[in-house]
């Protein structure tokens, strides 16, 4: 479970900083 735990944190994370990052990329 904490694995798990684990995992969804790294999803959640990288998908807060795609978000933060994709609109810097979009007018590249």
């Amino acid at each position: 479970v904490l694995r798990k735990e684990l995992i969804d944190g790294l999803r959640d994370r990288r998908s807060v900083v795609s978000t933060l990052i994709f609109p810097l990329l979009g007018p590249m």
